[in-house]
């Protein structure tokens, strides 16, 4: 994607307008299956066409409506110390 098309996609985008924004870094590279994931699983809708990285494969920005919510999301770039933790753990507890 040129970067000028994905400016201006940027530019024309709704951002958030209140409440909280999630903001989710996904591992392994699967942005673009979390996304489809939510489209699929709660009807998300993209607010922007997501933002690629130079490698023209890693998602670096992209902007979903969920439920009148906002969520962002992009690929872990460990490179420049972004990199997602490991998920966490549950543990169930008896009483």
């Amino acid at each position: 994607m040129a970067r000028s098309a994905s400016r201006r996609n940027v530019k024309n985008s709704k951002g958030p307008s209140g409440g909280i924004t999630a903001h989710l870094t996904i591992r392994d590279n699967r942005a673009a299956e979390a996304i489809a994931f939510y489209k699929a699983a709660f009807g998300a809708e993209a607010e922007m066409t997501p933002h690629l990285a130079d490698d023209g494969k890693r998602i670096m920005h992209s902007h979903l409506r969920v439920n009148g919510g906002h969520l962002m999301l992009n690929d872990d770039f460990p490179e420049y110390g972004g990199a997602a933790s490991p998920p966490a753990v549950l543990r169930s507890i008896s009483m």
